[in-house]
């Protein structure tokens, strides 16, 4: 079986998809309809391929990887870990024993 971090399919995006995507992020639109629908399919085949075929893909541009495409289920398994890690944290404070802190003290050490 593969590690959740090992990806079965490690796709080097062609040079607009890149692009496709950051403008994506900051909410404009790609200058070029064809580029920019060639690359659409293309994430929508990937997006499939993780959906449908449970494959886990990473996307690299200038050789880094910038995005992961993951099945829910990887996902859902990330919540499963992050929340025994968090219990598991929370019963070893209770163990500690000690006073409580009070919510705004912690809120102020923390800025929020």
């Amino acid at each position: 079986m593969r590690g959740l971090a090992e990806p079965i399919a490690k796709i080097s995006t062609p040079s607009c998809l890149g692009k496709l995507l950051t403008r994506a992020a900051a909410n404009s639109e790609c200058k070029s309809p064809t580029h920019q629908n060639q690359a659409q399919a293309h994430l929508g085949d990937l997006v499939d391929r993780a959906a449908a075929k449970k494959q886990r893909i990473t996307l690299t541009y200038q050789n880094q990887v910038f995005v992961a495409i993951v099945p829910i289920e990887d996902d859902e398994l990330f919540e499963e870990i992050e929340d025994g890690i968090d219990n598991a944290n929370a019963d070893d404070a209770l163990k500690e024993g000690g006073q409580p802190i009070p919510w705004e003290q912690i809120k102020t050490e923390l800025g929020l």
